[in-house]
């Protein structure tokens, strides 16, 4: 039988020839930095647990014992084992810690070492920050904030920690956990017009999820009304692998349908975790079919069918870069393009509800190169700039021209982004809302325009669009993600109205019964939220 412990025999030779504890120690860093490199993880696991208590648990050397153990698998293992490890090393704080680090945030065991870190330590700013981070991963966000006010005291910086926990919850958009940490973070820097911007956002944000935790009103009225297995479908140009149950809060995964069109896709969703029904299509859009040069940037995000402008450099975005330096011609390649008419025709593409379109400047050929898929479409939200990024791209007026020829109408600006100027050095601090007399102000850069059909006007409704009841609840849900209330209720009402208008007038009465109880749960949500 092996004997426990790979470094017995090495101290056993050690203590035969008087040799010092140093070269075991030595010898025990060499094996591990070999088993590392062949990431023989069980051997290294087998050498540390014999070597570590013997050598008085060196801290790097028991955080590499922590890294085999979740390299093998054995997470459940790594909290008992730093315990064990802390009350022999001479940095127990440091072991707890980096133990916690390789647990879920969330777990019973990362909070309880992170609190011993905390105890060992109680001045010290990262194992009470860390702790932060855990607390609030469980969301006890009472005793986070509590222990936050507590990092500002150990580390002398009023909030750092603050402004770190509000950006992180906003990003992972956990609405609710977002705003304690942003009013806390807006008391810290009062005049802080940006922070009060999110913190109004994740208010009405955690509101809306507070009175709608699932599906919304319409789209919950259209889940129960539509056929089994009828899915409203979403194209999706520019798809980078989102988190589309994230982005498509609101809509019953079982009612929709996402394609999504990039020729640079990322890794993509799971379509079996969301329950939404998910293609994509490597195709670069244009709105012919025609060999394009590709100019792929530096930020991946700015790649293009365009070539960067030098007149880019001018700018600075928002997080404080040059467009130039972002838009850097990183490599060029030829690619073919096509047209979203073109995939229709070859059959990989049905009706489209709902069109999202985010290229880089190639927008517009996208709109002019899918009229006819796009007869069907209700809502669309495309991305424009309002200066110059590209050589040759087309402006937001042709965008603007062109949906409104295909009977689209503009309702809402959105995601806007100013810019700054390169040889001046501000920063553009945009709020992110139009109504505002800012001063100073930044030059508009980027937004997304949405546009909506309006069939309350008869001679708005086109040939194919609002014959069946179906048109209009698909109107209505999309309406309603994007925020178009008002429009979307109107839209029932006039059905409601005048069913005679469909070619299924028995569809309607099932709508007819239901709108009087959504228009009052909204009516009733805007009074908490409006007061």
């Amino acid at each position: 039988m092996a004997e426990r412990g790979a470094a017995a025999p090495a101290v056993r030779a050690a203590n035969r020839t008087g040799g010092p504890a140093l070269s075991i120690e030595a010898d025990i860093r060499r094996q591990v930095h070999g088993l590392a490199k062949r990431g023989d993880h069980a051997s290294m696991i087998r050498l540390l647990s014999g070597a570590l208590l013997k050598l008085g648990c060196p801290a790097d050397l028991s955080i590499a014992l922590l890294d085999a153990l979740r390299a093998a698998g054995d997470v459940a293992a790594i909290g008992r084992t730093a315990r064990r490890l802390a009350r022999h090393s001479p940095e127990p704080d440091r072991i707890a810690r980096e133990a916690a680090r390789r647990l879920p945030l969330d777990s019973p065991e990362a909070q309880g070492l992170l609190r011993l870190a905390s105890l060992v330590a109680p001045g010290d700013p990262t194992a009470i920050a860390g702790l932060v981070l855990c607390l609030d991963a469980r969301g006890d966000q009472g005793t986070a904030l509590r222990y936050s006010r507590r990092h500002e005291a150990a580390s002398g910086e009023r909030g750092t920690l603050l402004r770190r926990m509000a950006y992180e919850t906003w990003q992972g958009q956990r609405w609710r956990a977002a705003v304690p940490w942003f009013e806390r973070l807006a008391d810290t820097v009062p005049r802080n017009l940006i922070i009060r911007s999110y913190l109004q956002n994740a208010v009405e944000k955690s509101s809306r999820d507070m009175v709608f935790p699932g599906a919304y009103p319409i789209a919950g009225l259209a889940d129960r009304l539509l056929p089994a297995g009828d899915r409203t479908s979403v194209l999706f140009v520019g798809a980078r692998g989102e988190n589309l149950d994230i982005r498509f809060r609101g809509i019953p995964a079982n009612r929709l349908e996402v394609i999504g069109v990039d020729p640079e896709l990322a890794k993509a969703s799971d379509p079996a975790s969301t329950g939404i029904a998910v293609r994509y299509l490597r195709d670069a859009l244009s709105d012919r079919e025609e060999e394009r040069t590709f100019y792929e940037t530096s930020s991946g995000g700015g790649s293009s069918l365009f070539r960067p402008s030098p007149s880019a450099a001018r700018y600075m975005s928002p997080v404080g870069r040059s467009w130039g330096e972002m838009l850097e011609v990183a490599a060029e390649h030829r690619m073919r393009t096509t047209s979203v008419d073109a995939i229709r025709a070859r059959g990989d593409l049905g009706r489209v509800d709902a069109l999202y379109v985010n290229i880089q400047g190639g927008e517009l050929a996208v709109l002019e190169g899918g009229r006819e898929a796009f007869a069907d479409t209700v809502a669309v939200q495309v991305e424009t700039s309002f200066i110059s990024h590209y050589e040759g791209a087309p402006d937001w007026r042709a965008v603007d021209r062109e949906l409104l020829a295909q009977g689209f109408v503009l309702v809402d600006v959105r995601n806007l982004m100013t810019a700054g100027r390169t040889k001046v050095g501000f920063r553009a601090h945009p709020d992110n809302r139009l109504g505002y007399d800012r001063w100073p102000s930044w030059q508009l850069a980027e937004a997304h325009l949405l546009y909506l059909r309006d069939p309350v006007e008869p001679a708005n409704r086109g040939v194919r669009l609002f014959r069946r009841t179906r048109d209009w609840l698909v109107f209505a849900l999309w309406a309603e993600y994007y925020g178009q209330v008002e429009i979307a209720l109107e839209a029932l009402m006039t059905l409601v109205d005048e069913p005679g208008i469909v070619d299924d007038p028995e569809q309607v009465a099932g709508i007819a019964g239901a709108i009087g109880p959504i228009t009052e749960r909204y009516r009733s949500y805007l009074r908490v939220l409006y007061p």
